[in-house]
């Protein structure tokens, strides 16, 4: 690039050295015939003639003695006058060799202004695509970022975030009791959730419920909505939800296969890192195995039996 710069310079100086050359050379022309003509050495040796200044002659240079007492002039007018059409000629032709030369020039710096122009555009097209790729690889570093930072941040959620699970369901008996406005004796389901996660959960609120349906029915069950507000669990926080008490005659029924028995327990809740609603959600079948006089008998230990096989979600039902 840098020696190309260089070539265009020396290149462009060099076009003068015709003009110049062509100018002294015309210069010269006028002087050798003007020292060379003969109307202009006559009208000289005729104005010597007149000059009285002998002397002064002598010591002065020729060219000044004819330039002070205007001899150079008159006789310069006296040869253009004899030499008015060859002058004419010669003078047609000076200009048109500068008219030339001033049309050989301008191509010059036209072709140098289009190369010019040409390298600005190639370079603006350079530092538009270096620009382009420059903010492509900005956008995909950006991106990047972007998804190494959620990645990150999911991450972190799903390691600290809190997770409420069930922990166990103990069950027992209850005679002579009143749950829920009724009086008699019930088997007892009593579930316990905790929350196994690092850290808080907010907006807590625990249901639990059971349902007895005909043979094969699928049973139904009104969850109430999660709650605006609730209350919080800290890490390994239990959460225990309402007591389950089946009556007896459902035990009963149950137990001679007349009908079904289905618990649900659920817990709602929010974590303090995305504050997403969520919950967890058990439904399972309650079977009783033993004889229910058995089961309420005083003294027995086997009650743990009433809870039976695990059911899907989808066989309990929720509105």
């Amino acid at each position: 690039m840098f020696e190309r710069v260089r070539g265009r310079k020396r290149a462009g100086g060099n076009i003068w050295v015709a003009p110049l050359g062509a100018l002294g050379g015309v210069i010269i022309l006028v002087l050798v015939s003007f020292s060379g003509s003969v109307v202009f050495n006559d009208c000289e040796n005729d104005q010597r003639s007149k000059n009285a200044s002998e002397a002064y002659r002598e010591v002065s240079p020729r060219f000044l003695i004819q330039f002070i007492n205007g001899t150079f002039a008159r006789c310069t007018g006296a040869f253009i006058s004899a030499n008015q059409g060859e002058i004419t000629a010669m003078a047609g032709v000076v200009v048109a060799f500068f008219t030339f030369t001033l049309w050989f020039v301008g191509g010059r710096q036209l072709q140098g202004l289009r190369e010019s122009i040409e390298r600005a555009d190639a370079a603006a097209e350079q530092q538009s695509a270096d620009m382009k790729r420059s903010i492509k690889v900005s956008q995909q570093s950006a991106d990047a970022a972007t998804l190494t930072a959620n990645v990150a941040h999911e991450s972190l959620v799903q390691v600290q975030r809190a997770y409420i699970d069930l922990k166990e369901i103990g069950s027992g008996v209850a005679t002579s009791s009143v749950f829920r406005g009724r009086e008699g004796d019930f088997f007892l389901l009593i579930p316990k959730f905790e929350n196994v996660g690092l850290t808080r959960a907010t907006h807590v609120m625990a249901w639990s419920d059971y349902a007895e349906v005909a043979n094969g029915g699928t049973p139904a069950f009104d969850i109430p909505p999660p709650p605006i507000e609730g209350g919080t669990v800290g890490p390994k926080g239990p959460v225990i939800p309402n007591i389950i008490a089946i009556p007896k005659d459902a035990i009963y029924r149950s137990y001679r296969r007349e009908s079904e028995l289905y618990a649900l327990i659920r817990v709602d809740y929010r974590d303090v890192l995305t504050d997403i609603p969520r919950h967890n959600q058990v439904c399972f079948a309650v079977e009783p195995r033993v004889d229910p006089e058995r089961l309420f008998a005083k003294g027995v230990e086997n009650r743990d039996m009433m809870i039976g096989r695990p059911a899907y979600v989808a066989l309990c039902s929720s509105t």
